[in-house]
Order: structure tokens, then C-alpha cells, then sequence
């Protein structure tokens, strides 16, 4: 049974006996009466086969071509659930991470004696010239020429007095720019603050600066980790507007793990599968080979496991996000529950480990999950 965009969506009962008799896949440890009251009460079926991809399919063997080897229903829910328990953990450590680098810069900020205005302000302006400067490098003149004058002439034959024929003609012609603009807003971090205004937490807050300038420490309150991590750079980068060489030099370290955080905390915020891609290596592997080298020199962990999951992206970016909570969180309560959680995380992640032995990709990640947990717990509850 193959996809079809045509043909309506098969009930529980249909996606059960597709995996089973197209796609070989057992119901030992969950029986089929189970896995259809999962899938129509806890998930639905395309989330959960997306955890599939961990598992080897037949290549040739006669009959058995694009079924899968060793794959029980069980094995996908349990991904699932770990898949689950490891966005929470990965959303609580962000954000610990996130508050303390606010603190950080708000910190640099009042020992260097900074304008807190003219500090967003150049930072507003950075951010804004870097977006235009990129597009502008990826722009190709000629078809942007041809968008701009397709948008003129839509706008030009717009009907003004009719509400319907402005607001689809203004739709009309900015689909047609995105060519020029990638889709990408110079101005987002404003536009995304001024969005807040309607909120019933923060709207208060960005209503009162909503006439003029704001200040470092009201940014601070409603920035958000990505532009976060680009106001940490526009202060303490190579042509930081803050001068503190302690912070500067924690910049030039961690930077590329800040990055590597920051995607991770996106994807487990977005309820994006983390454990889909544990058969899938990175070809440019950016940071990667430096958080390597920290996990096994710096942490002490057997290069071997780590070797294991080296170029798979959720092992790389998790260990980022714990080598990232190490540097910036200090001593304290945060530490300590984070110390807890990851212990809880070891035992979770180790309770059904032997369902997966047959399997490369996941053994390889849960051998690697478990002596990481292990390790940070220890330092961070120390």
C-alpha cells in the first residue's frame, strides 16, 4: 500500500496491518490491539513511523525489499517516548542556559557602564544590516529584477477601493519578493517584541517602550534564544561593543556550541522528532569534531562511544547543549536539579536499552546517551 494523495486516511486498524504485512513489522512487544488504541489516543501514525528511519531495511534479499529488518511496533513507541522525555530535558536546560547568559551580558553591561539604549539600538542596526547584506550577497540581479517589476505591476493594478483586491494584491506581490528577500525579515527581532504587545504577560512591557527606544535590560526581558545568541555576539564578538575580555574569550569558545544549542532548543520547542536521524550522518559537521574532543579530553568520556555518534546530529547538539549549561550556569540549585534530571534521563533512556540491541543506530546512541547523562550528572550535581 503505497501513498496516495488522493485516497483518504487509513484508520488505526489499516496502518497496523500496512506495517505489518507491507513493511514487516512485528507486534511482540506491543500487540496489535494495543498499537491501534495508541495510535488513535496517544500519537498518530506518520510521527511515529518517522522513527523507523533508525532501522536497516532489505536491500536484495528476494521478496523482502524495502521491509524492514528487526522492526517491532513496541520499538517505535518506545522512541516516541524517549523522543518525548528528551525534548523536556532539552527544554529545561535551554532555558536555564538562556537566563544566564542574560545575566551575563546585563552583568558585562554594568561593569563596562554601557548606554543600555544606544546598546540595542546598535545592535537593532547590526542585526538588521547583516540580514540585508545577505541578501544582497544571494541575490541574483537578474531574477530580482524580474520580481520587482511582477510585484510593480500587481501593486499598480490594484484596486484600491476594494479591502479584498488591496490585501490580495499586497499578499500577491510579497510572495513574488520573497524571491529577493529569502523570506527574511531585517527588522524581525522588532516586529517579533511589537507582536508581544498583545500578550497578557509581556504585553504591558513592550507597550511602554512601544513610542521610542528600549533599553538593554527590557530587551533582555523579551528576546528570545536565537537573537539572544546574536546580541551576545554583537557585545562580546571580534568588533563587540562590550569591552570585557573575560566574556569575549567565553564567545569565542563556545560560539559554535551556542548555535548548535540554539537549533536543538528550537527543534524540541517546535515538537520536531529528535530520534529520527540516529542512522543519519552529517557531512559538514561544523562544530562537531571540537565538541568531540571535549567530550573525550575535557570530560573524559571513551572515545570509542563517542566515535560511535560522532556525526549524528541529536548526539553532537545534545552534548553542546550540556558542555554549553556546564560553562554558563553557575553553582547552585539549577545545577544541581539539572544534575538530577539527567540522572533520572540515564535510567529512563536504559529501561527497554536491550529491545534495541539488534539495531546499530540506536544501540550505538543509547551506549553513548547513557555514559553522557552519566558524566554531566555527576559534574553538574557535584
Amino acid at each position: 500500500m503505497k501513498a496516495d494523495a488522493t485516497a483518504p486516511i487509513m484508520d488505526a486498524h489499516a496502518q497496523v496491518s500496512y506495517l505489518r504485512d507491507e513493511k514487516n513489522v512485528s507486534f511482540k512487544l506491543m500487540s496489535e490491539e494495543d498499537a491501534v488504541t495508541f495510535l488513535e489516543e496517544r500519537s498518530f501514525f506518520f510521527k511515529l513511523k518517522a522513527f523507523a528511519k533508525d532501522f536497516e531495511k532489505y536491500g536484495c534479499k528476494p521478496g523482502e525489499k524495502g521491509r524492514y529488518v528487526n522492526l517491532d511496533f513496541g520499538h517505535l513507541v518506545e522512541l516516541s517516548k524517549l523522543d518525548k522525555a528528551l525534548r523536556s530535558l532539552v527544554l529545561d536546560l535551554a532555558l536555564d542556559i538562556e537566563h544566564y547568559l542574560k545575566v551575563r551580558i546585563n552583568a558585562a553591561a554594568m561593569h563596562a557602564g554601557a548606554d543600555p539604549f544606544e546598546a540595542v539600538g546598535t545592535f537593532l542596526e547590526s542585526s538588521a544590516a547583516s540580514v540585508v547584506s545577505e541578501q544582497t550577497k544571494a541575490l541574483d540581479k537578474n531574477a530580482g529584477a524580474s520580481a520587482v517589476r511582477l510585484a510593480t505591476s500587481t501593486l499598480g493594478g490594484c484596486d484600491l477601493e476594494s479591502r479584498s483586491a488591496i490585501v490580495s494584491a499586497a499578499n500577491e506581490a510579497t510572495a513574488t519578493l520573497s524571491e529577493v528577500t529569502q523570506r527574511r525579515d531585517p527588522r524581525h527581532v522588532e516586529h517579533a517584541i511589537a507582536g508581544m504587545a498583545g500578550s497578557p504577560y509581556s504585553g504591558a512591557l513592550v507597550k511602554k517602550y512601544s513610542d521610542g527606544p528600549i533599553p538593554l535590560w527590557t530587551l533582555l526581558e523579551l528576546v528570545s534564544f536565537g537573537p539572544l545568541t546574536k546580541l551576545y555576539r554583537h557585545c562580546f564578538g571580534k568588533a563587540g561593543t562590550i569591552d570585557d575580555p573575560e566574556e569575549r574569550e567565553m564567545f569565542s569558545v563556545y560560539r559554535g556550541l551556542l548555535r548548535c544549542t540554539q537549533q536543538l532548543r528550537n527543534a524540541a520547542a517546535h515538537n520536531d522528532c529528535l530520534l529520527n536521524g540516529l542512522a543519519s550522518h552529517e557531512k559538514k559537521s561544523g562544530a562537531y569534531p571540537k565538541i568531540r574532543k571535549a567530550l573525550a579530553e575535557d570530560y573524559g568520556m571513551d572515545s570509542d562511544v563517542v566515535a560511535q555518534v560522532g556525526s549524528v546530529r541529536i548526539a553532537m547538539d545534545l552534548a553542546a547543549v550540556l558542555i554549553c549549561y556546564d560553562a554558563y550556569v553557575p553553582r547552585g540549585g539549577s545545577r544541581s536539579r539539572a544534575g538530577l534530571a539527567l540522572s533520572a534521563a540515564r535510567d529512563r533512556f536504559a529501561e527497554h536499552a536491550s529491545w534495541f540491541d539488534k539495531t546499530y543506530a540506536v544501540k550505538s546512541f543509547l551506549d553513548y546517551a547513557n555514559a553522557l547523562f552519566l558524566t554531566f550528572a555527576i559534574i553538574l550535581d557535584a
